[in-house]
């Protein structure tokens, strides 16, 4: 749509009035998925042209992430909300997005012209060199020029420093709680939203991402073609016997793994974390080889060639096996949280195994139906996206704090790190040294660890933690709301902890 000058202005003006009063001074909460349908809400009334695939993607991913805030009130949520927003309001001109793993590019050049955005959408004009010279002349120099003058007079003269001072009480009493960090917030909300209005557009990275094709490609060369067939055929016997070869290997390891590991595994007291760093490795290393393998072997002609049926069952075989060495990383992190409870990195281990599984799948997927590796980037890029978010929106504090203490007979219990569980976790925080003692009793016979909740004040400290919760909660805006802490906040009341 034709914006006005003055609609350009007063749109800048209120958007970024309203990124400050969601979020100035106010904990994450109900505030950022307000702030997702608002962002989306102003990309409707400014849209331009239609929408492909990839942008309703960036659209779902934002308004999930805003809501994983709520749900889950964690650290990657809010990463991910802001890692969503990015992503958004850099390709709010570039909606025809094919591959969003362009997204963070077109993002980065929008950044790099926010300079001229802003500076365009607050004076309402087009594109114009003069418009930051006149800024800096008429604006920026004046300024700079005011506050050293009033420093210098405020330093040389103590009547005028002293009046001066006064004056800038007055002001500032003036403003009330609107403070320099507020002015800022303010300021990033101008920067950010003047993308919507302003356009920033690259022909190069446009051309680049809708030069890329999800069909794998068969590349047809005249000269010397049956010196090129006979080379191909040697690449295919090369590759048949390379993939004959490590999937004896492959098998071989599995059969260990499963015999000694999955049905031969005994718990004797021993820590796990290299047992299950040792797989996880192993994995990864198996991914990148996966990758590499899957480029040099699998993104030419050779899934072409006729009569190919074998070569393709191997590599398939092959990714079954990585399949397989998937299976035995959970297994083994499965018995680290049975003896040594839960983590937020034993979490994610499950989740990264979640995603190994997609990328591996997508593998088989590209050699059955002849795609390119852009299409595995593309696929993956969306599947690790929104696993990541889906992850976000559990209150794992509280699961791992639940799940901890329910399993303190059988699986070692870490006070320290119980203690680093935020405050949505607090109602399964067990604070009653009667039942502590007992706790510690069980895990000194079990763990040659030694396990003293009274050294460290564990429950003396988890009651203060749970009064002052329930106080502060009680005061927040309700901007600021979140199911867990709300939870927390209901069961704390009605099990009486709060005293």
């Amino acid at each position: 749509m034709n914006q006005s000058k003055q609609f350009t202005r007063a749109f800048i003006l209120l958007m970024a009035g309203l990124f400050c009063f969601l979020l100035y001074h106010k904990s994450p909460g109900l505030n950022y998925f307000l702030l997702s349908l608002v962002t989306i809400g102003a990309w409707l009334w400014t849209r331009t042209g239609a929408t492909s695939r990839g942008f309703v993607i960036l659209i779902v991913g934002l308004i999930l992430s805003g809501q994983s805030v709520v749900l889950g009130h964690n650290t990657l949520g809010i990463l991910m909300f802001w890692l969503s927003f990015a992503l958004f309001i850099g390709t709010v001109h570039y909606t025809q997005i094919k591959h969003i793993q362009f997204a963070p590019n077109y993002f980065f050049y929008a950044l790099s012209n926010a300079r001229v955005s802003l500076i365009q959408g607050l004076s309402g004009g087009t594109e114009s060199k003069s418009n930051w010279k006149n800024f800096v002349r008429f604006f920026f120099l004046p300024a700079f020029t005011l506050i050293i003058l009033v420093s210098i007079y405020a330093s040389a003269n103590e009547f005028f420093g002293e009046s001066f001072k006064a004056v800038w009480n007055s002001i500032r009493d003036f403003f009330g709680e609107f403070s320099f960090d507020g002015i800022l917030l303010y300021i990033l909300g101008l920067i950010l939203f003047s993308f919507f209005l302003v356009k920033t557009y690259s022909e190069k990275l446009v051309s680049k991402e809708q030069s890329l094709e999800m069909e794998l490609l068969r590349k047809k060369k005249k000269p010397e073609f049956r010196k090129l067939n006979r080379l191909l055929l040697r690449q295919q016997q090369v590759a048949i016997s390379f993939f004959i070869i490590i999937n004896l290997m492959l098998a071989w390891q599995n059969f260990l793994e499963v015999k000694n590991v999955w049905f031969g595994f005994t718990w004797t007291g021993q820590l796990l974390k290299g047992f299950v760093h040792e797989g996880t490795y192993l994995l990864i290393f198996a991914l990148l080889i996966s990758i590499a393998i899957t480029i040099y072997y699998l993104n030419g002609n050779l899934l072409f060639m006729k009569n190919n049926g074998f070569f393709k069952a191997l590599v398939i075989l092959w990714i079954a096996q990585n399949l397989l060495m998937v299976a035995a990383v959970a297994v083994r992190n499965t018995y680290y949280v049975q003896f040594y409870a839960l983590a937020y990195k034993r979490i994610f281990i499950y989740f990264f195994l979640f995603a190994a599984t997609i990328a591996l799948l997508s593998i088989i997927y590209k050699i059955i139906n002849k795609k390119s590796v852009a299409f595995l980037i593309s696929t993956n890029s969306i599947s690790v996206y929104f696993i990541a978010i889906l992850a976000a929106c559990f209150n794992w504090d509280g699961i791992i704090a639940r799940y901890n203490f329910n399993h303190s007979d059988k699986a070692y219990l870490h006070y320290e790190f119980m203690l680093q569980l935020n405050d949505a976790a607090l109602p399964w925080l067990n604070s009653d040294n009667t039942k502590l003692k007992q706790i510690d009793s069980l895990q000194f016979s079990r763990f040659p660890v030694k396990v003293n909740s009274i050294e460290s004040n564990f429950g003396g400290q988890v009651s203060s933690r749970k009064s002052s919760f329930v106080k502060e909660f009680s005061e927040k805006s309700w901007l600021e709301w979140n199911l867990p802490e709300q939870r927390a906040y209901n069961l704390l009341l009605e099990t009486g902890q709060t005293q």
